[in-house]
């Protein structure tokens, strides 16, 4: 395949394409959403994908490949290859079978990578990732200038390579954010839907201070044993309670034990119960308590009401119950980093 290296105005990078034989140029992909049609220009007529701008967004071409068709990589990788890095990054992506995924990839990439010979049911946006290498830069830059990363945090942060769901860890910045946002509401009780490798709980764990209390909801065990090595780490553990099991039957109970409020809620567990936690949440609480929801935007899929991603569904459910509470005073960020385009909900009991 000929590969030609065009500029993107629009955007500032480059990117890699097929070019084709002048009687193809005029030719559309049919399989295209009607929104790409007018930049998807078949470009290898022999491609099952056809090459089109809609479908690489979904896989990669690698060089020195006959067709896209058999090689289709990652979200991560075609974002580089967009944004005008080396086209050979989309190489590393692991092609071997069906439904494997680029192992360099972000969790939150991983989770949406394209598998083989699979076309994605709604569209994705237009060179998704183009601006990736900018945000992780952006991200680095602020951490290493204002984030005040000690060993153990940063070991708690790479430890979760060790967890069920590597790389899902929120990052440095957005560590020192729910730290800040507890020790500016003067949090003491700090409850967490979902520790996974604990870095979250160690920033929340320092900001209510000796005499605080952090409880963190788990449903792997392997999981909170990696959480539990770095809380002592951090010198943090006598502060913090790890529940294993199920979030919503732990939050149940203690409901009905009748424990004392919790000054700050962070609910990052999956995302299709996020309605239950809040339900369990507003029960947990009381006036003044700030509630922190994350990963709620999705690549932008939030906003798409058809859409059949039970995650997707979660978060708009738990938007929609939020909005019809008269007693929360609510606002959602989107957010672009080393995590991808992603975004969380603030609110705060009246």
């Amino acid at each position: 395949m000929n590969l030609l290296v065009a500029p993107m105005t629009a955007r500032g990078g480059l990117f890699v394409r097929p070019v084709a034989p002048p009687s193809d140029r005029r030719h559309r992909c049919a399989q295209a959403p009607p929104a790409f049609r007018l930049v998807s220009q078949v470009y290898d007529m022999r491609s099952g994908f056809a090459g089109c701008r809609y479908h690489r967004q979904v896989s990669v071409s690698v060089p020195n490949s006959e067709t896209s068709a058999h090689h289709v990589g990652c979200a991560m990788c075609t974002g580089l290859l967009y944004s005008g890095e080396t086209p050979m990054l989309g190489a590393e992506c692991d092609f071997a079978s069906r439904g494997q995924r680029c192992q360099n990839a972000a969790m939150s990439d991983k989770q949406e990578s394209a598998v083989h010979n699979e076309v994605p049911e709604e569209a994705v946006p237009a060179n998704r990732y183009a601006s990736a290498p900018a945000w992780r830069s952006v991200d680095r830059y602020f951490a290493a200038a204002l984030v005040n990363e000690d060993a153990a945090l940063v070991e708690a942060r790479e430890s979760g390579a060790r967890t069920t769901m590597p790389n899902a860890e929120v990052a440095a910045n957005q560590g020192a954010l729910l730290g800040l946002l507890a020790q500016i509401g003067g949090a003491r009780r700090v409850l967490e839907f979902g520790t996974l490798a604990g870095y979250s709980t160690v920033w929340f764990a320092r900001a209510v201070g000796d005499g605080g209390r952090v409880v963190t909801f788990e449903l792997e065990e392997q999981n909170a044993v990696v959480a539990r090595e770095n809380l002592d780490r951090a010198g943090v553990g006598d502060r913090v309670d790890v529940i294993v099991g199920s979030a919503a039957e732990s939050a149940q109970a203690l409901i009905d034990h009748g424990v004392e409020p919790f000054d700050l809620v962070f609910i990052d567990a999956d995302k299709p119960s996020n309605p239950t936690y809040l339900a369990a949440t507003l029960k947990l609480t009381r006036p003044g308590s700030v509630i922190v929801i994350d990963n709620v935007v999705r690549d932008g899929a939030v906003s798409d009401e058809k859409s059949e991603d039970p995650r997707v569904q979660g978060v708009r459910a738990v938007v929609d119950a939020i909005a019809a509470n008269h007693d929360l005073d609510a606002t959602a960020l989107q957010t672009v980093g080393e995590k991808g385009w992603d975004g969380l909900i603030i609110a705060r009991r009246r």
